[in-house]
């Protein structure tokens, strides 16, 4: 089990602390997320520069005793905070989060990466900036595409829309899936904030966030369940 503070470190089954895992203070930073790979080591992620005085822009990977894998070149990473990742069975990362580059290319809050941690160039983003883009959460459908929780900024006075998208397994735009849109407003915070893909239920799409009123169905308070093509699902709670 794996508990996220300032700094971070392996507690056995009996609750002690695990000495063999050596624990990497943060400094002026916060990890958002981090997931123990089958072979042992670890993705960390959120705004942070250093794990334990080494070089780690916003994403890194450790090895079992807690070092940083150095094999895990990002170069210099992402220019803004990340939100969190999915890790694939090929060992790709899905990283998604507030930024606009990724190593000094455009990737507009997601970007795929290899298990080195190189760019996977066949994943190109159609999320566009005009403005400040931030991913809040992303999710794989059974067929490869990525649901993916969209916050943008529309104004100078960081009023936001938000929306749920689909991209296709390769980043473009998925235009057959059923957009939901919170358009920005003054005191309006509307908006999905996570979900969950039910792939054992035809990949539909469990999502919460702050909303009371969903495609014009009213009361929802704040859960609603969309339909694999992000239509609404009225089968859901009644």
């Amino acid at each position: 089990m794996i508990f996220l503070f300032s700094s971070i470190a392996l507690v056995a089954s009996s609750q002690s602390i695990d000495e063999s895992f050596g624990p990497k203070i943060l400094w002026h930073g916060r990890i958002n997320e981090a997931v123990t790979l089958a072979n042992g080591n670890t993705i960390v992620a959120g705004d942070f520069d250093y794990l334990n005085g080494a070089s780690a822009k916003r994403i890194a990977r450790l090895n079992a005793n807690g070092e940083v894998d150095n094999s895990f070149h990002i170069g210099s990473g992402p220019d803004d905070d990340v939100q969190s990742f999915i890790s694939t069975s090929d060992g790709k990362l899905l990283v998604f989060g507030g930024f606009e580059n990724f190593n000094g290319t455009e990737a507009i809050g997601i970007v795929r990466l290899n298990a080195d941690g190189s760019i996977d160039n066949t994943f190109n983003s159609s999320l566009t900036a005009g403005g400040s883009v931030f991913v809040l959460w992303a999710g794989y459908q059974s067929t490869g595409k990525i649901i993916v929780a969209v916050g943008r900024s529309v104004s100078a006075g960081q009023s936001y829309s938000f929306s749920l998208e689909r991209l296709n397994a390769d980043g473009t735009d998925d235009n057959t899936f059923e957009k939901t849109i919170f358009p920005a407003g003054v005191g309006s915070s509307s908006r999905i904030s996570k979900f969950a893909v039910m792939t054992q239920l035809q990949d539909r799409i469990i999502a919460v966030g702050w909303f009371d009123n969903f495609k014009g169905h009213e009361g929802v308070n704040n859960l609603v369940r969309l339909n694999a093509d992000g239509s609404y699902d009225d089968t859901f709670g009644s």
